[in-house]
């Protein structure tokens, strides 16, 4: 004899296999009647003290249109179990992820050896709505406005602008990861939106470098901040709230170059703020952006088409694509080759990289407007030639594994804000493992990657041979080799 938890969290007795909910009390006696009430009226007596049940009259005779059935019991006992697991492990995500070795529904099944038990179980899509449920009971409330949310502990904001703010700005950071922020001389900074809240825009994250005793490199995510909007202002307040907090701390910023993608907004407000630093855009963004304008353009079919045997247009948007890597004194130079021998079809595309990212456009008057994004900005030869960073990689790599980790693309917000915590612990203990000499600790990356950058290094470092030989061309569809979209 034992007591079950029924779906809706009510007490059941089961008793040889037959199982009884509470009907009644009645003085020291709990009157006990068959889950099966539609077809079966049988009924038993206990005592009133549950912590020691004792069967004052069985009722197993009285289930004459039902067996017993052992293998129910045991499946209600496996969802108590999941139950209990998903309460004490709130931000373990319900099914399995390539980041988790500890998945609560795979381990929870994975135990049930009786295909009769596993047959009696709720369906998957059952299970996680259980266990999204009782992982939520021990969070506040998910707030409906923007303006419900309130930040008491555990969940510490650097700035948490008032209810009043209609575009509100929540910018998440430890002082331990201030000071990291303060020290690195590289900062990249990018944006989510597949994560977010609900009740929020964006997640903008912040990310610093820390070197190791060797002066090997890694990027940890250091700054969290959900807004509304991606416009100036809101820049402003995160950038502001960092600096007050450094201000307050004594800690001094020794940043030499921002890396982030191409939003106008956020480049103005770190130039206006760190006037005098390196501004890069990421190389990744550069190259999405040149191929949505190709899509744009209406050549995708021709660029993918491996049926033509005429393939110079998809060579023609790879050599525009390899761009970046010609030295900004070589590029106009090797631009205007590109396109003195080009598709007709490809030059509008040409046309408008010349006029956004390389000599502008040329207005009444013989005025010209420059370029949104100067050679500067996305030029990476000399990155590529010294093998340091071009591209976010590793923080599109962090934002990745992030959303894996919440399993769906818009998470409650205090479960957005506890894997956040739990984020600011892994980079505790990952700094103390830096600082204490481990040499294994991997950063998000994959192995083509690290692979194609080692080529696009040596090939930049061979830019004068190519030019020398009078391969320049040959030299742009080498780096187009190494260098992915995604479609």
């Amino acid at each position: 004899m034992e007591l079950v938890e029924s779906n809706k969290g009510k007490q059941l007795l089961c008793f040889r296999g037959f199982q009884y909910s509470q009907h009644s009390t009645k003085g020291e006696k709990l009157y006990w009647r068959c889950v099966e009430r539609k077809v079966c009226n049988a009924r038993c007596h206990t005592n009133a003290d549950l912590n020691n049940l004792r069967m004052l009259k069985d009722g197993t005779d009285g289930h004459i249109n039902h067996e017993a059935d052992h293998r129910a019991i045991e499946a209600r006992k496996v969802m108590r179990g999941v139950k209990r697991a998903a309460e004490e492990h709130p931000n373990e995500p319900p099914q399995r992820t390539k980041s988790h070795h500890h998945q609560l529904l795979r381990t929870a099944v994975g135990a049930v050896t009786d295909p009769e038990v596993r047959a009696r179980l709720p369906e998957r899509n059952t299970m996680r709505r259980v266990i999204n449920l009782h992982q939520n009971r021990g969070r506040p409330r998910n707030p409906r406005e923007l303006q419900d949310i309130v930040l008491d502990a555990p969940y510490r904001a650097v700035r948490f602008s008032g209810i009043d703010d209609p575009d509100r700005v929540i910018v998440l950071c430890s002082e331990e990861s201030l000071r990291v922020l303060t020290w690195s001389e590289t900062i990249y900074a990018d944006g989510t939106f597949k994560t977010v809240p609900n009740q929020f825009g964006q997640l903008y994250t912040i990310h610093g470098v820390v070197k190791d005793v060797a002066g090997r490199s890694y990027v940890f995510p250091l700054v969290f901040a959900l807004c509304v909007r991606k416009d100036m202002q809101t820049y402003r307040k995160i950038w502001d709230a960092i600096k007050q907090e450094a201000e307050r701390l004594n800690l001094r910023f020794k940043v030499r170059m921002f890396m982030t993608d191409f939003e106008i907004a956020a480049m103005n407000v770190q130039q206006a703020i760190f006037p005098g630093v390196e501004h890069k855009g990421c190389l990744f963004h550069f190259n999405q952006a040149l191929w949505r304008q190709t899509v744009d353009s209406g050549l995708k079919v021709l660029y993918h088409n491996a049926e033509n045997e005429d393939h110079t247009v998809r060579r023609d948007v790879q050599r525009l694509m390899a761009l970046p890597f010609v030295p900004i004194p070589d590029l106009e130079e090797t631009f205007d080759a590109v396109v003195d021998d080009m598709d007709d079809r490809v030059v509008p595309l040409a046309t408008t990289m010349d006029s956004t990212y390389l000599r502008g456009a040329n207005l009444r008057r013989r005025r010209v407007v420059p370029p949104r994004f100067p050679p500067a900005l996305w030029n990476v030869h000399q990155q590529a030639v010294d093998d340091s960073a071009r591209t976010n990689n590793v923080v599109e790599g962090w934002h990745s594994k992030f959303q894996k980790l919440l399993v769906v693309h818009h998470a409650n917000v205090w479960k957005f804000l506890d894997e956040v915590i739990d984020e600011e612990h892994d980079f505790h203990q990952l700094l103390a493992q830096v600082r204490a000499g481990h040499i294994n600790i991997k950063q998000p990356t994959n192995k083509k990657y690290e692979m194609c950058q080692r080529r696009l290094h040596n090939l930049a470092n061979n830019y004068e041979e190519y030019k020398e030989r009078n391969e320049v061309m040959l030299y742009l569809q080498a780096v187009a080799y190494n260098i992915k979209i995604q479609d």
